[in-house]
Order: structure tokens, then C-alpha cells, then sequence
């Protein structure tokens, strides 16, 4: 039976939140039905709640998909980085 590789503690990752097309508008367009929340203020409240629970949170919005797929793969990235671990 092999042996696992034995787990080094790693820092804690932050918690990414996405946040996809025209969410930038929250609170800006049409607040009658969506409300007059920003994302600004979503953001806020999910760092307080991060925060309340030992956690810390990285934010990104982008209308464009494919920025959205490239910071994803930028993250999967550099956490495999500093696992060790190679694609």
C-alpha cells in the first residue's frame, strides 16, 4: 500500500466570490424591482461575515465571460503553485 504524501498546513485561501455580468449595476438600474444594494454593499457583506468567521474574501466582477474564466484559472494556478503541485 503506498504512503500519502504527507499534508503540509497551508495558509488559509481566501474564498473567492464571482460575480458575473451586470452585477455591476446592482443598485443603479431598475432598484424599483432589484433593489437599492450595490455590489459594493454585497461585497461589504460578505467580507464582514468572512471576517466574523476566521475567513478572508476576494472579490471580482467582470461583465466579459472570458475574463471571468481567466481569473479562475489564475487562481487554480497559483494555488496549485503553492501546493506544489504541477499541471
Amino acid at each position: 500500500m503506498a504512503k500519502k504524501a504527507a499534508r503540509r498546513p497551508s495558509a488559509a485561501k481566501p474564498v473567492l466570490v464571482l460575480n458575473g455580468p451586470n452585477l455591476n449595476m446592482l443598485g443603479k438600474r431598475q432598484p424599483q424591482i432589484y433593489g437599492r444594494e450595490t455590489l459594493a454593499d454585497v461585497e461589504k457583506a460578505c467580507r464582514a461575515e468572512a471576517e466574523r468567521r476566521g475567513i478572508t474574501v476576494e472579490g471580482f466582477q467582470s461583465n466579459h465571460e472570458g475574463a471571468i474564466v481567466d481569473f479562475i484559472q489564475q487562481q487554480a494556478h497559483a494555488m496549485l503553485r503553492a501546493a506544489s503541485i504541477e499541471l
